[in-house]
């Protein structure tokens, strides 16, 4: 039997700053995984989400399905 495996994270979201009211408004943010302390930045929910599966670790048995 599988015990609970938890994660938590830190996410940080912010707008940078246009320096001509023509650009399109830019997103970053910040990921930070808590136990481990490696963090990540990014432009896009994909970066973010990618990060996060590598930080599970998600090879465990009984995780790959959470992948879908």
């Amino acid at each position: 039997m599988l015990k609970n495996i938890r994660h938590s994270f830190i996410v940080r979201i912010w707008v940078e700053p246009r320096e001509n009211a023509d650009e399109q408004t830019a997103w970053r943010g910040m990921v930070q995984h808590v136990v481990s302390g490696e963090q990540t930045y990014f432009q896009t929910f994909e970066e973010m989400v990618a990060f996060m599966k590598q930080s599970m670790d998600l090879n465990l048995p009984g995780m790959r399905n959470m992948e879908q």
